[in-house]
C-alpha cells in the first residue's frame, strides 16, 4: 500500500487528537518522575517558599539521583532547595511534605560566570538510598526509558514536562498545600541550519521549535499561554516522528532524550541526555 504524506489540514487534526487521547496521559506518566524545585531563602521563614524551576529522578548504576540545569541549581547559594517528596500528581495537597535536596550538588560551568555562557548547564545530587526507597520505583527513569542514540530531526516531536514557576508558586498562607499546574508541551525539532546559524552542536543539545500556545495543562486542554520560565531541568523526551499516515499506528513509548535548560524566543533548548549520563558515571567512579 502506498503510504501518502499528510496535508497540512489531516497533519493539524491528527496532531490534535494525539494531543487529547496520547500526549496527555503520557505527560502524566512521566510527569509523576518530576517535581517543582523551591527555594527558601536564607535567613528567610518557610512562607516565603518560592519556585524557581523543575527536575526529575533518575536511577544509574544502582544509585539515586536528582537532576536539573545547573543555573536552578544555583540557587543554593542564596538559601535552601526543597523539593516534595509525594508525588505531585497523585497525592493531595494537603498531604504533601517537602524536603531539601540531598548535598552536595554537583554542576558543569562556573557560578561566578553568567548562566547563558554554560551552554551544558547540568546539575545533580545523590540521593541516599534510604530516602530513594521512600519513593515509588516508578518515579525513577530507568535505563530502558532513556535513549543515547538519537539524534534531532526535523519530523521528530519532543516532549517536555515541567512546573512553570509563576503557576506553582506557593501561597504563603498555606505553604504546605502546594499548587498543582504542570505543563507539558510537545514540538518538533528545529532543521540543521537553525542548529547551524545559533551554534547549537546537534551532538550536544536539542533545539526544539517553541509556542507557548501549544502547551497542555493536567487536565488535558490547551492552555493559556503560560510564562514558560520554570521549566528549567525538566525532562525531554523523543515522541514521534511524522511522516506518513501510518506512523501514527507505531508511536512508540517516548524516552527520555535530554534535559531542558533554556526557553528562547523561537526555541526550547536541552542538553542530551547522554551528558549527563557521562556526567554521571564519572561521578560514580571518583566516589565508588
Amino acid at each position: 500500500m502506498n503510504k501518502k504524506p499528510l496535508t497540512t489540514t489531516s497533519a493539524q487534526a491528527l496532531m490534535r487528537f494525539e494531543n487529547e487521547k496520547i500526549v496527555t496521559p503520557l505527560a502524566l506518566q512521566f510527569l509523576r518522575k518530576t517535581r517543582p524545585i523551591y527555594l527558601v531563602p536564607t535567613g528567610r521563614p518557610e512562607s516565603e517558599i518560592t519556585t524557581i524551576g523543575s527536575c526529575f529522578f533518575l536511577r544509574f548504576l544502582n544509585r539515586a539521583f536528582v537532576v536539573t540545569a545547573s543555573h536552578v541549581a544555583k540557587e543554593a547559594q542564596n538559601g535552601i532547595l526543597y523539593l516534595t517528596t509525594a508525588s505531585t500528581i497523585v497525592e493531595s495537597a494537603a498531604a504533601t511534605c517537602i524536603e531539601s535536596i540531598p548535598s552536595p550538588v554537583f554542576h558543569t560551568g562556573d557560578w561566578s560566570r553568567h548562566e547563558d555562557e554554560d551552554e551544558i548547564d547540568l546539575a545533580f545530587a545523590e540521593i541516599p538510598e534510604g530516602r530513594a526507597k521512600r519513593f515509588p520505583a516508578e518515579a525513577f527513569f530507568t535505563m530502558s526509558e532513556w535513549d543515547t542514540d538519537d539524534r534531532p530531526h526535523p519530523q521528530s516531536h519532543y516532549l517536555i514536562c515541567g512546573w512553570p514557576a509563576k503557576r506553582n508558586q506557593p501561597n504563603p498562607r498555606k505553604v504546605r498545600k502546594l499548587p498543582r499546574s504542570p505543563i507539558s508541551y510537545r514540538d518538533a525539532s528545529h532543521p540543521a541550519s537553525y542548529y547551524d546559524r545559533h551554534g547549537w552542536s546537534r551532538d550536544v543539545h536539542y533545539a526544539i521549535e517553541f509556542s507557548p500556545k501549544r502547551a497542555i495543562d493536567g487536565g488535558h486542554k490547551l492552555t493559556i499561554p503560560p510564562r514558560m520560565r520554570g521549566l528549567s531541568g525538566s525532562p525531554c523526551l523523543f515522541f514521534h516522528r511524522y511522516r506518513t499516515r501510518d506512523d501514527l499506528l507505531a508511536i512508540r513509548s517516548p524516552k527520555l532524550v535530554g534535559i531542558a535548560i533554556s526557553i528562547q524566543k523561537d526555541a526550547l533548548i536541552a542538553t542530551r541526555v547522554s551528558v549527563l549520563l557521562d556526567l554521571l558515571k564519572k561521578h560514580c567512579r571518583s566516589s565508588a
